[in-house]
């Protein structure tokens, strides 16, 4: 890997997470589609009839559009980037959770007889909540990822005694350090 291939994904990373809400809600628009394309592929086992497909096609756009309002009213979209805390994602779950059960009380009240499958309601709940969680955590991955890369290479091997809240704190502060002088050994 050349040592082009950080540096390009830094940008991208940047761009998702510290381009505003707008491009937030973009890419989860995007993903949201394929997701929910994905649970229903899974559903039929990669043999999607055309009745299915017409019912895709008809509910994709609703789908999408409920899941980012909720995900708006739920502030999904305030704290995205490499701040994110465990709060956060236990609101995203509870975003997308609202969601799935507004569209699965929806499919029931307009369409009850020939209605989206009850298990892509739930694989589209789990992909959901498994890539919206992973996207928004990947900022903060990559970011303490590099920083610990750039500390094996170039920080001082340190040793911090106490295993007390002092110490994680000094952990994670050494560890967020964008220029790491030292490297934890334990």
């Amino acid at each position: 890997m050349s040592n082009s291939h950080p540096a390009i994904v830094g940008h991208a990373i940047q761009l998702l997470f510290h381009g505003g809400k707008r491009v937030a809600a973009i890419t989860t628009a995007v993903l949201c589609v394929a997701i929910y394309y994905v649970a229903y592929w899974m559903r039929f086992e990669g043999q999607i009839s055309v009745t299915q497909m017409r019912l895709f096609f008809s509910t994709v756009a609703f789908i999408v559009a409920l899941k980012l309002c909720v995900f708006w009213l739920f502030r999904v979209f305030a704290n995205w980037g490499k701040y994110l805390t465990f709060h956060d994602l236990v609101i995203l779950g509870k975003a997308v959770t609202f969601s799935s059960l507004i569209m699965a009380v929806t499919d029931y009240l307009i369409t009850p007889d020939a209605g989206i499958p009850r298990s892509v309601f739930l694989m589209d709940w789990c992909g959901t909540l498994v890539t919206i969680g992973g996207l928004r955590s990947l900022a903060r991955f990559v970011e303490e990822f590099g920083n610990q890369t750039m500390a094996l290479k170039l920080g001082k091997p340190a040793l911090i005694v106490g295993a007390n809240d002092s110490g994680e704190s000094l952990l994670r502060m050494i560890r967020r350090n964008s220029s790491p002088q030292y490297r934890p050994v334990g």
